[in-house]
């Protein structure tokens, strides 16, 4: 059912946990199976700037986060750890599993990505990431910015006990 007719609880928000994205949502579009609530849109996300990226079709997330479904390529860019886009590249900085409810069994995988804008002569990193949930070629990803405390972000990532890990804050600028 389009999103538009949703019958959505005032208050409600799409907050779900890695395993809930991969078995309710993710499992369920590759095998054509009927989803929870239709309201994760597809775009490309692989190809654009995350600021052109369709945000206002996702409407349902708390704030500061989008989901979209999306493909990815079966090409080289996909296994280097990097995903160019016109004007800048989505860099892997980390990769985990994702397990069942009773932590047993892998059901799927979360690479989580920074994006990087990249002007002539300059490489400037941003507080734009993505965790990337996937099982095939078809993934969701979602999409958000930092916040201004790196600690939000850490505890975000389940990484508040590690902050040397992942610093979403730094910025690398290369001048040649």
């Amino acid at each position: 059912m389009p999103s538009s007719s949703l019958n959505i609880p005032s208050g409600y928000k799409f907050c779900p946990t890695d395993t809930e994205i991969v078995i309710h949502y993710l499992k369920r579009k590759i095998l054509d199976q009927q989803l929870p609530a239709d309201i994760i849109p597809t775009a490309d996300v692989y190809s654009k700037n995350p600021r052109e990226l369709p945000l206002s079709k996702f409407k349902y997330s708390v704030d500061n986060e989008w989901y979209f479904f999306s493909t990815r390529l079966k090409d080289n860019r996909f296994t280097t750890g990097y995903r160019y886009t016109t004007d800048g590249y989505w860099h892997s900085i980390l990769n985990e599993n994702i397990l069942d409810e009773d932590d047993e069994v892998i059901i799927g995988f979360v690479e989580m990505l920074t994006f990087y804008e990249r002007k002539p002569l300059q490489v400037t990193k941003t507080n734009w990431l993505m965790q990337e949930y996937r099982i095939s070629e078809l993934v969701i990803c979602k999409i958000f910015r930092a916040e201004d405390d790196p600690g939000k972000c850490l505890e975000v990532l389940g990484m508040e006990d590690d902050p040397e890990r992942f610093n979403p804050m730094s910025t690398v600028v290369y001048n040649n």
